[in-house]
């Protein structure tokens, strides 16, 4: 109960014993608004003024801009700031502890750049797709896809080997070569015979039409090379298959 008499609840006040300000609270209309948080990352950049041929110094950009101050100060021969250390430690801003660089230390060094008529990697794979689809516009007319190819290739060589054996020499895992071998086989030219010594080998052997198409495609295999070194004479075309396979031997054989 006030000394008024009257019950009151805990947030009113009896009259005559207002709380007491040391200092008296402006209105509400009167008191000073604070910048929203956006406007206070803006400030004006410390630090010497840019010289001729500097970047000035951009707002909102705070450890940049010091570091860049910094960086200057050093360079005209002058000392940092109380707290900001140089040598090892390098400059640091006031308010993270962040330790900054100079601007030319900040990126890395930009790898040189490397032209493709100047990369032997591409100029050995542009030579290769333009190779692969000379050829298999060529097997194409005969009926033989280009992945049936190299299969025929190394079964011509040496009929008879086994499916592992020929899939190395390919450079195709056997599981893939699995799947290619039975649409060769689908065609009528290979036939697979397993192993009767050992059950986990399977022989891959040439059916007479796939030893006839021998005749048809070599010679179309001999005209894409002879148009790949046309221009060429013997001795540089000798040459450049002696060089490609030098710089094949600095590979591992099994890549």
């Amino acid at each position: 109960m006030g000394i008024d008499g009257r019950h009151r609840r805990p947030h009113e006040r009896a009259p005559g014993r207002e709380r007491h300000r040391r200092h008296p609270v402006p209105p509400h209309h009167a008191r000073r608004r604070r910048p929203p948080r956006g406007r206070r990352a803006a400030h004006r950049p410390r630090g010497p003024a840019p010289a001729a041929g500097e970047a000035p110094l951009l707002p909102g950009r705070r450890a940049q801009d010091r570091g860049l101050a910094h960086a200057r100060r050093l360079a005209r021969g002058g000392r940092l700031p109380h707290g900001h250390g140089g040598g090892a430690r390098g400059a640091r801003d006031g308010a993270g502890g962040r330790r900054l660089s100079p601007p030319e230390a900040a990126a890395p060094p930009r790898a040189v750049p490397l032209p493709f008529e100047e990369s032997v990697g591409f100029l050995v794979r542009d030579l290769n797709r333009a190779i692969q689809r000379h050829l298999q516009a060529r097997l194409q007319a005969h009926g033989v896809a280009p992945g049936a190819w190299y299969f025929l290739r190394v079964l011509w060589e040496e009929d008879g080997i086994t499916q592992r054996d020929l899939a190395r020499r390919v450079g195709m895992m056997e599981p893939t070569a699995v799947i290619a071998l039975r649409g060769i086989e689908a065609e009528g030219w290979i036939h697979r015979i397993r192993s009767e010594t050992d059950r986990r080998k399977v022989h891959i052997f040439l059916t007479p039409a796939g030893r006839a198409l021998r005749e048809a495609l070599v010679p179309e295999a001999h005209a894409v090379n002879a148009l790949a070194t046309s221009g060429l004479s013997t001795d540089e075309a000798r040459m450049l298959r002696a060089l490609l396979r030098r710089a094949r031997a600095n590979f591992p054989t099994g890549d």
